[in-house]
């Protein structure tokens, strides 16, 4: 399991079946670990759903409204309209049997010019991250006392903020992003595939096309 500045072992099962609303996957693999600081923050919470469940469908995440929708008619694809904005390709899993379609897009910041990096959509994470503050960008680095903040394992963890950047995301520019990285992170988390973090919560609304790796973002 790899999370921010976590990497540790966890045991993994085949559930029967995963139900959503009127919508069910059958044998879907899924990870035994505590929950930890996310269960405190609200009880209810038992679980995260996961790639491997939310690719069967359309995904529409509607803040404004709270609502999260699920489609396996396609007709809600039709509907929502917005620059395609393509997912970059998945790795193989070790198995070699395809792995869930991970939510990674291009994006490009205002302070390392024309390169690009790759960000995950999460909609888990509440500010922009970075896994380690590439060459470039090191120069960015502010001296500051470090911003803390504890895990979902426990474990409180120290980051170093960047300067706010203007963030392009296909057509959709956001402004003044301060980024944030692990203090102890030194080089690419292995098994991500990604540069870092990007909240979906920065947008209106995101829709998801996992059958032809896209996603279509509303900016607020």
């Amino acid at each position: 399991m790899v999370g921010v500045g976590v990497y540790a072992r966890a045991s993994l099962t085949q559930l029967d079946s995963v139900e959503a609303g009127s919508h069910v996957v059958e044998k879907v693999l899924a990870v035994i670990q505590d929950l930890g600081q996310t269960q405190l923050a609200d009880r209810r919470v038992r679980g995260v759903l996961a790639g491997n469940f939310l690719e069967h469908f359309d995904l529409l995440i509607d803040y404004p409204r709270s609502i999260v929708c699920l489609d396996d008619s396609m007709q809600m694809r039709s509907k929502v309209k917005g620059e395609h904005i393509p997912l970059l390709p998945t790795e193989r899993s070790r198995q070699d049997r395809p792995a869930p379609q991970k939510l990674i897009v291009s994006v490009r910041l205002s302070g390392i010019g024309k390169r690009e990096l790759h960000l995950l959509l999460d909609s888990g994470i509440h500010a922009p991250l970075l896994y380690a503050a590439a060459a470039d960008l090191k120069y960015l680095q502010i001296a500051s006392v470090p911003l803390r903040s504890r895990g979902t394992d426990g474990k409180e963890y120290a980051f170093t903020v960047l300067p706010a950047q203007e963030v392009q995301v296909g057509s959709h520019t956001l402004h003044q992003l301060p980024f944030v990285t692990p203090m102890n992170a030194s080089a690419k988390v292995p098994g991500v595939g990604a540069d870092g973090l990007l909240p979906t919560s920065l947008f209106q609304r995101v829709f998801v096309n996992y059958a032809d790796g896209y996603v279509v973002l509303e900016s607020w």
